[in-house]
């Protein structure tokens, strides 16, 4: 399945941020920074190898387990990579900023937009998992409209998660 976002133009989702499409070759340098960055990748549910290295990232660019998939991207001065946002083939949401970014809003603004694009694309429910020791991560969720259905462990690092699902067949206003 190819992500609904190749085609797209980037969206402005904050100050100087957009969420765009990826450019493979300029972007797995970053990529692989971010993905050796522990104080990132600790958020992760899945498992990433150690150490990240170019032909992960080369894997990773080349997926296509995508439903809506974007880049999180500074403007300027440079059109850097710092995040990445997506909406997988099972229905689940995926998401991480780099930590110089965190606490700026940009991930709220970021899910409300990959909301509206899910519900403009016909997708009906989103489900997502946090770590409970990720509050920062429920928040964005919280604000988004989505709703806690549970916890459990059923993830690689046997770790317990916090459960929200969001119906996108009913109208929300991010608060």
């Amino acid at each position: 399945m190819t992500p609904l976002v190749s085609s797209r133009k980037a969206i402005q989702i904050h100050t100087n941020i957009v969420l765009g499409p990826y450019q493979n070759e300029k972007d797995t340098p970053r990529l692989v920074d971010y993905m050796n960055d522990k104080s990132l990748t600790r958020n992760f549910g899945s498992v990433l190898p150690d150490p990240y290295t170019a032909d992960d990232a080369f894997e990773f660019l080349n997926r296509d387990n995508y439903k809506l998939h974007y880049s999180i991207r500074t403007v300027e001065p440079n059109d850097s990579l710092v995040g990445d946002i997506a909406i997988f083939t099972d229905g689940s949401l995926g998401y991480w900023l780099a930590p110089e970014f965190w606490n700026k809003g940009i991930m709220t603004q970021a899910v409300s937009e990959l909301n509206c694009e899910a519900r403009s694309s016909g997708i009906d429910k989103i489900t997502a998992e946090v770590f409970t020791f990720n509050p920062a991560s429920r928040a964005v969720l919280i604000k988004n409209g989505f709703g806690f259905v549970g916890e459990g462990v059923d993830n690689p690092k046997g770790l317990l998660v916090w459960k929200y699902e969001l119906d996108l067949s009913t109208k929300f206003s991010p608060s």
